[in-house]
């Protein structure tokens, strides 16, 4: 019963939010800092809803010549409305700082990823702060930084960090574009990644060195070609279907849509797709048969599960990203984007392996 009541309370809350979205966009002269201050109070509470539910039963850009300004800045903006009144982000920038070469999308989602992870490790703390900063290492490469003042990461673990969905001290490193992933996206751009301890002694700090456009360090990824944006979205709840399919148009994505697992079945190509946004709960069939049968058909077909509980029974492939509803436009944004990542790093895996 409590799983229903989350469900159906969590697609509320996601249609809620989409709308104040469009809202935004839409209307002029709308109380935007009114509208983002809801959004934060919807979060929280579908984070409470959560903890309660806890107690009766996770494309194909071209490398180019990038500002890290820019880079920080985007970031800055993707999380700042997912941060708790609590935690606090501090951006700073190094001098003359020169342009890296990269593919803005995956280095945006790996500075997203490591925010992400510390903003989870401070939200029980009564004051938290996060600085992300970049600045010249050398002539060859730009370093981004990310450190946070939460429980350090014990020396004897670091070397464990890497492993996907380890954690440490209250740290869970699993959530979205996990560890490893990040270091495997870094380190084909021609970079690398480092964990360590801040010099307070507190906290932890994780440093992205990126090629900058000059340096001949950086090489092109190896990462799948498939064409970027083409998704299917699967929804019963038309609220939320509209919602989804609007915020990823106008983030430039190309959308169909399906109002059952039965109607993607019947309507649409796996091949067609480069990714398919599910919910679990969909009437006589779940999403989570409908992603296996379509990734069956479509090895490289990227999914994204959405939903605000999972049934015990149901179990999600680690190949596939997961979004708890409620969501803001940014948080479903980012994790389109993670999903198709990741299995682009997947289907170049299996071709290494070959």
């Amino acid at each position: 019963v409590a799983r229903g009541i989350a469900h159906d309370y969590n697609n509320t809350l996601s249609a809620v939010l989409g709308q104040l979205t469009m809202l935004d966009h839409e209307v002029p002269k709308v109380d935007s800092d009114l509208i983002h201050e809801i959004e934060r109070l919807i979060v929280d509470t579908s984070e409470r809803t959560r903890k309660q539910l806890a107690i009766v039963r996770g494309g194909n850009e071209p490398s180019r010549a990038v500002d890290p300004i820019d880079l920080v800045e985007s970031t800055s903006q993707l999380i700042t409305g997912t941060l708790p009144k609590n935690v606090f982000l501090v951006k700073s920038f190094g001098e003359e700082l020169p342009s890296v070469h990269c593919k803005a999308v995956e280095i945006e989602q790996v500075l997203l990823n490591l925010v992400t992870n510390s903003r989870d490790v401070l939200a029980n703390k009564e004051r938290g702060e996060i600085e992300i900063r970049a600045a010249k290492v050398d002539d060859d490469f730009v370093m981004f930084s990310i450190t946070d003042d939460g429980p350090a990461i014990p020396i004897e673990h670091a070397h464990m960090v890497w492993n996907p969905f380890f954690s440490s001290s209250g740290r869970d490193l699993g959530a979205g574009l996990v560890l490893s992933v990040v270091q495997r996206v870094v380190r084909e751009h021609g970079g690398k990644v480092n964990q360590v301890t801040p010099e307070s002694g507190v906290g932890a700090r994780f440093e992205v060195y990126i090629p900058t456009s000059d340096s001949k360090a950086h090489s092109e990824p190896k990462v799948a070609t498939a064409k970027f944006g083409e998704v299917l979205v699967v929804e019963d709840e038309p609220n939320i279907r509209e919602v989804m399919v609007s915020i990823m148009r106008l983030r430039g994505f190309t959308v169909a849509q399906a109002a059952s697992a039965e109607e993607a079945r019947e309507l649409c190509i796996p091949m067609d797709f480069q990714l398919l946004v599910t919910d679990v709960i969909l009437g006589s069939e779940n999403g989570i048969s409908l992603a296996e049968h379509f990734t069956k058909l479509n090895p490289r077909l990227a999914v994204l599960v959405v939903s605000g509980q999972v049934p015990e029974k149901l179990q999600i492939s680690n190949d596939w990203a997961f979004l708890n509803k409620p969501f803001t436009p940014e948080m479903l944004v980012a994790s389109a984007r993670t999903a198709i990542l990741w299995s682009s790093f997947a289907s170049t895996e299996a071709q290494d392996e070959q």
